[in-house]
């Protein structure tokens, strides 16, 4: 391939595994498992004993393979790690995951055999992921090297996200989140890049931010090998594309975790959240976060302004989230006089016509959805949360379903303005709640279990959208 290794890590043609195994209880058949299933590309087994799996030949080392291959990915003892690494040199193979553990995240044995890896590729042009990682998932290329069954760890399909992460952990959870979530259309690249001894978040963001299928960026890191120039890229990438950094390793305790998991660098978290802020980074606080963030960016538009506009059926509710909304330092959007007058002459006078609207406990289906239609079309609204408590008697969950479905589906073509406005619900009560959300998950419309958390993440969207004008108005002065 004519591509840099860093490219080639996502997007090979041909790929080794050494380590490969026809024993299906262990780790390298499972990446054996996972090319035959989805690579279209030339795949290549190395096992020093040699032989043969599924009826492919076995070479004993790299060296034996009778092309140049894009990528490798090694899934063997430590010990044999460095004599692949340099037959992989010696072969000019430029792109190396190293999955095996036992390296500096173990202690100063290890260090050592990392550091002797480090020299090895130094000036060949050789770059290697890892080592104690899980690798690359990159799903329309059909390259998967993570060596957890998919029954434990879900993979998601082809989408407009691209993840990286030091911890395997941390990547294989959120995988199989997003797999779940809605259609299951998420990832475009994913990278578990563990100790980092040679590729970083640097050359992860690089990447992602040149790469066509990626639009949003969503990283995982417990430190920085080289926060100046993460920077420097996020600054280029930001105003095209929001990053969104679950930053961890932020305290003392923390710090000690992480240097005995990933041999990572912690970093003063304070600087770190006020440069990630001026870069236009969005900093997240847990995983929780991170993952309604990415379903909130792939499936709603970016709010244009902080008016958030609540409809509920809830009193208590409506209160709640209005002290959610001043908190997050958003505001209750006011509604406009024709708004206004079409909620009052439609609706009975004990339900309260304003903004929070309460429907109260007598509302049905197709109230509740004309309030949200009128908050679609109010000039003054930049965002909508619904709260539906539908144990109220004449509330007929299904056809409020069918009513919003319907109202959803079309609203693009025929009210194109009100589309842009994103919509996030809240369902609060038993089995009839769980049958919105997932209709809900399915119209990919965010779900949250609160209002707090649903306006923490509304929160992120405008302070991105405030970023964006911001930058807009320096690029007009020719000050960016």
């Amino acid at each position: 391939m004519n591509k840099d290794p860093i490219t080639t890590f996502f997007e090979a043609k041909s790929f080794a595994i050494v380590g490969a195994t026809g024993n299906k209880d262990k780790l390298g058949w499972f990446i054996i498992d996972n090319f035959l299933t989805h690579f279209d590309g030339d795949l290549y087994l190395v096992n020093a004993k040699g032989g043969e799996i599924e009826g492919m030949p076995v070479y004993k080392n790299v060296l034996e393979i009778p092309v140049i291959v894009d990528a490798v990915v090694i899934a063997i003892p430590a010990r044999f790690v460095q004599s692949v690494v340099e037959d992989c040199v010696k072969k000019g193979i430029k792109s190396v995951i190293i999955e095996s553990g036992g390296f500096a995240e173990v202690g100063d044995e290890g260090k050592l055999l990392q550091e002797k890896l480090v020299e090895t590729i130094k000036d060949t042009g050789t770059r290697i992921m890892g080592p104690n990682c899980i690798g690359v998932l990159s799903p329309e290329a059909g390259i998967d090297t993570i060596f957890i069954p998919q029954d434990r760890v879900g993979r998601p399909k082809g989408g407009p996200i691209s993840f990286f992460t030091q911890s395997g952990a941390m990547g294989s959870a959120i995988l199989s989140s997003l797999h779940h979530a809605g259609d299951g259309a998420w990832i475009s690249r994913f990278a578990s890049y563990g100790n980092a001894c040679d590729v970083n978040e640097v050359d992860f963001i690089k990447y992602m931010g040149q790469d066509l299928s990626t639009r949003i960026i969503m990283a995982h890191l417990e430190g920085f090998r080289d926060g100046y120039s993460f920077l420097k890229e996020a600054k280029k990438i930001t105003p095209k594309k929001p990053i969104v950094l679950l930053k961890t390793n932020r305290t003392e305790l923390g710090a000690t975790a992480s240097a005995s998991h990933s041999a990572s660098v912690a970093s003063d978290d304070a600087v770190v959240t006020a440069l990630m802020k001026q870069h236009g980074i969005i900093r997240v606080e847990d995983f929780e976060e991170m993952t309604s963030l990415a379903r909130a960016l792939r499936t709603q538009p970016i709010p244009r302004g902080a008016r958030i506009g609540v409809v509920t059926d809830g009193g208590g509710f409506a209160v709640s989230a209005s002290d959610a909304i001043e908190k997050e330092g958003l505001s209750l959007g006011n509604l406009d006089k024709q708004t206004f007058a079409t909620l009052k002459a439609k609706y009975p006078p004990w339900y309260i016509s304003g903004n929070p609207l309460d429907l109260t406990g007598t509302v049905t289906a197709e109230e509740f959805q004309f309030g949200i239609e009128q908050f679609c079309f109010d000039p003054n609204i930049d965002a909508i949360l619904m709260i539906i408590i539908p144990s109220a008697p004449q509330f007929d969950v299904h056809d409020f379903i069918n009513i919003f479905s319907d109202f959803i589906v079309n609203i693009k073509d025929k009210h194109p303005e009100s589309a842009i406005k994103p919509i996030f619900s809240v369902t609060l009560g038993g089995e009839e709640s769980q049958i919105i959300d997932a209709k809900m998950e399915k119209l990919d419309i965010p779900v949250f279990s609160t209002p707090d958390k649903a306006l923490t993440i509304v929160k992120y969207l405008v302070e991105y959208r405030n970023f964006l004008n911001h930058n807009r108005t320096l690029l007009l002065e020719g000050r960016y």
